[in-house]
């Protein structure tokens, strides 16, 4: 998914966090945007800088993301009125996730461009479990968590506000969900953010009409893709529109002998357009410049020989799977066949 423009990004949080937490006092340009944040200590003014946490294009892209200031000259400013705060936003995976850095001092010291690189493993921990922090070789630290969490990370970072609860950094402690007078229900609910209901609809609607996947857009046709795979028990994360080449999804599996990574690149092509032996091939390279355990091409269409071929020589690294299999896929959506019995599973397999 496409990261939200800085600008937007206070809109954003404010919808996401929901229950009228968030009001905007000034929306500004993003750096920062002043907030005021309603929470169990009384409303907090906050000068948020704001950015997208995007793919970091070096070479790490299954391993890291990053956080940019938007320039030169752009320097954090310490309000008098009010506590300033790093907010950086994550919009690939089905949950947004928000990243508190705690990098001001250095952002404030200096006039240049900087970048904070956030681990992708502590942004899916987050999305998963609600709270996840991490410290940087640079001693950085930063603290990613689900939207509902936001008054939690406010109230830790605050001078003079006591949290209710005690943080201990070393044992990384999952604060409980505050409660807050008349929003509660609001933020219960904005856990599953409408986004992540839109992609099950769309895999429930196919069900029904199953030749409707022709008619999805790539984009569309990669959401469902990682749908069908979460549905099949694995972990994803959809990439990011804006990348050169590589995987459309990240699709993991853990299994009491460790987890596995798979790189699944979707392609919707026409019912007579062939999947070729260059774009087999091309997956292949980004499985082992990933170090990931296979790969996987998914299809509306079918393969060439050729292609077909070159996976047979490859078998424990590639899998190939054409439009009659996702067609059983969708039949199996949700533990179900359209006659509500239980079909057999048919797991994707190299």
């Amino acid at each position: 998914m496409a990261s939200s423009p800085r600008k937007s990004l206070a809109s954003l949080l404010a919808t996401l966090v929901g229950g009228n937490v968030i009001t905007i006092l000034n929306e500004g340009d993003g750096w920062p945007s002043r907030l005021r944040v309603r929470t169990s200590q009384g409303a907090i003014d906050v000068d948020a800088y704001l950015g997208p946490v995007s793919p970091s294009h070096r070479s790490r892209e299954a391993l890291e993301r990053r956080f940019q200031s938007p320039g030169p000259n752009r320097p954090i400013r310490a309000p008098t009125d009010a506590v300033a705060l790093l907010f950086g936003v994550f919009e690939e995976m089905k949950r947004p996730v928000i990243v508190g850095l705690d990098a001001v001092t250095r952002m404030a010291e200096r006039n240049t461009r900087q970048s904070l690189f956030i681990p992708l493993n502590q942004l899916i921990r987050a999305a998963e479990t609600g709270w996840a922090e991490h410290v940087s070789a640079l001693g950085d630290r930063s603290i990613a968590f689900t939207p509902p969490r936001l008054v939690d990370y406010v109230e830790l970072r605050t001078p003079g506000v006591r949290p209710e609860v005690i943080y201990d950094a070393p044992q990384l402690l999952l604060p409980p969900t505050k409660v807050i007078p008349d929003a509660t229900p609001k933020i219960i609910t904005d856990i599953a953010p409408k986004i992540e209901i839109a992609y099950a609809a769309l895999a429930a609607r196919l069900k029904q009409h199953p030749d409707g996947v022709h008619d999805l857009t790539p984009r569309q046709f990669e959401i469902l893709i990682a749908e069908l795979f979460e549905d099949m028990g694995w972990r994803v994360q959809i990439t990011s529109l804006t990348r050169d080449g590589g995987a459309d999804v990240l699709a993991y599996l853990d299994t009491k002998a460790g987890s596995l990574l798979s790189l699944i690149e979707a392609k919707r092509y026409g019912r007579e357009r062939k999947v070729g032996v260059d774009i087999v091939r091309s997956l292949l390279g980004t499985v082992q410049d990933f170090n990931a355990n296979s790969g996987m091409i998914v299809t509306t269409s079918s393969f060439t020989r050729d292609a077909r071929e070159f996976r047979q020589r490859h078998e424990y690294r590639l899998a190939l799977h054409d439009y009659n299999q996702v067609l059983e896929w969708i039949r199996q959506y949700g533990g179900s066949a359209e006659d509500g019995s239980v079909p057999p599973r048919s797991e994707p397999t190299l």
